[in-house]
């Protein structure tokens, strides 16, 4: 049995076929494009997610650096490397991963905000410490070098042209620096091998493709870095060159016949002009108290000799040579890498290694600039250069968050550079960068 349809029949069946597809159509087209059109909206706001994901991570890292305790900075602080609290921590839309680049050749990501007094300040910087830093041979370093040695460490001119760069990414616009030069295989900064950076030179930077990341100068050089003349109690340092002799022995404790050498031989241009050369040799020296500022009897003579090394390191923490309550150029002993100690320093590569592993067996790092006395192998010529170059505690902070929403995977980063040495509440952002 079959059902024969006439000739009108057929057009008008045709005809209703055509429109039934034709809406068919027009309704599944809608629902694609509805679908395209949520998946857009999606993407958009799983964006817009990543982003304030990765101020949060922003938000969280300032916080931790606003309640740690600033009497010293190093490895054992929570900021430092804490996985737990940095990487991958969860909220509800998705996730953010606070992290910076590896501190030296041989060690991996970290977990945490970065340390710029950890690197060596190229505004303070001598030619002899930056030409010990790693991968120093190439033209552009000696054209680095030549420019260095003609604007010396707080030159107006160096100040002025590294003074007007908010980033030392931009320092490629004071010269014709390569790319290799300044980032090496680090394109990003991220510290960590990508792709692009491990295939020989199919994309830029162009690698060895070792499979190892190989560091630019940029990975050791900061513009932001300083320290505080402050000890580990937060009191202003005493200048030695200035105070009199009821504040050398009473506020500092010194003995007589130190406080009257101080005053006789001052000024001092480092506070470890106080130790003598020979520790077993006092030095001892008769005065008339009347070259010492009318202290005592004017025709007492009295002998009077330096401050024992033991002595010395009482004070180390509490003196100072500066007039200035903000001093450069000091790197944090606790957190600068084996690379910036051996730069800064210029000190015998073992003695550097020395003084990491007895740094590595202290529960806390060096809590004062006097414990490195203790450092194996250390002579008190190595201690005039060391004191005046270091400090044992961090102002700025750089800090890299990556946000990645749930849904789609969306990624934001942000890194910026932050300030909580100026006694305010919040720390102050110096800088701020932002990519998708």
């Amino acid at each position: 049995m079959y059902c024969r349809v006439r000739a009108g029949q057929g057009v008008i069946l045709v005809v209703v076929l055509w429109i039934l597809v034709t809406l068919t159509v027009l309704v599944l087209g809608l629902s694609m494009g509805t679908r395209r059109s949520n998946t857009a909206h999606q993407v958009d706001a799983d964006r817009i997610c990543a982003r304030w994901l990765a101020r949060a991570g922003i938000a969280y890292a300032i916080s931790v650096l606003k309640d740690d305790d600033r009497s010293l900075d190093g490895r054992n602080d929570l900021w430092y490397d804490n996985p737990s609290i940095f990487r991958q921590a969860k909220l509800s839309t998705g996730t953010f991963t606070v992290y910076s680049e590896s501190p030296s050749f041989d060690e991996s990501l970290r977990y945490g905000p970065g340390d710029e007094a950890s690197r060596l300040n190229l505004l303070w910087a001598t030619p002899e410490q930056v030409a010990r830093l790693p991968e120093m041979t190439s033209p552009d370093a000696q054209l680095l070098l030549n420019w260095l040695e003609t604007t010396p460490p707080g030159n107006e001119r160096r100040m002025n042209q590294l003074g007007e760069l908010s980033t030392l990414r931009q320092l490629g616009t004071l010269a014709n620096y390569s790319a290799e030069f300044l980032y090496g295989e680090d394109l990003n900064l991220n510290g960590l091998l990508d792709a692009s950076e491990n295939d020989g030179d199919q994309l830029l930077p162009n690698d060895d493709q070792d499979g190892k990341l190989d560091y630019g100068l940029l990975h050791w050089l900061t513009i932001y870095s300083y320290d505080l003349e402050i000890d580990g109690k937060g009191k202003s340092r005493l200048n030695i060159n200035e105070i009199d002799y009821g504040q050398l022995t009473g506020e500092l404790g010194f003995l007589p016949e130190n406080a009257h050498w101080i005053i006789h031989h001052r000024p001092f241009e480092a506070i470890t002009d106080l130790i003598s050369e020979n520790p077993t040799a006092l030095d001892a020296e008769v005065i008339s108290l009347s070259e010492n500022s009318g202290t005592g009897n004017l025709d007492q003579e009295i002998v009077i000799f330096p401050p024992s090394i033991e002595v010395f390191r009482q004070v180390a923490d509490r003196i100072t040579v500066s007039s200035e309550s903000k001093v450069y150029g000091r790197i944090n002993i606790n957190t600068a890498p084996r690379e910036v100690l051996i730069a800064a320093l210029d000190l015998d590569k073992a003695l550097v290694d020395n003084l990491i592993n007895y740094r590595e067996a202290l529960p806390l790092g060096f809590s004062e600039t006097g414990e490195i006395f203790d450092v194996p192998g250390i002579t008190v010529p190595d201690i005039k250069k060391i004191i005046p170059r270091v400090t044992v505690r961090s102002y700025v902070f750089r800090i890299r968050s990556y946000g990645q929403a749930r849904n789609s995977h969306q990624n934001h980063q942000i890194e910026t550079v932050v300030d909580r040495g100026r006694g305010e509440e919040i720390p102050k952002v110096l800088y701020w960068k932002e990519t998708d």
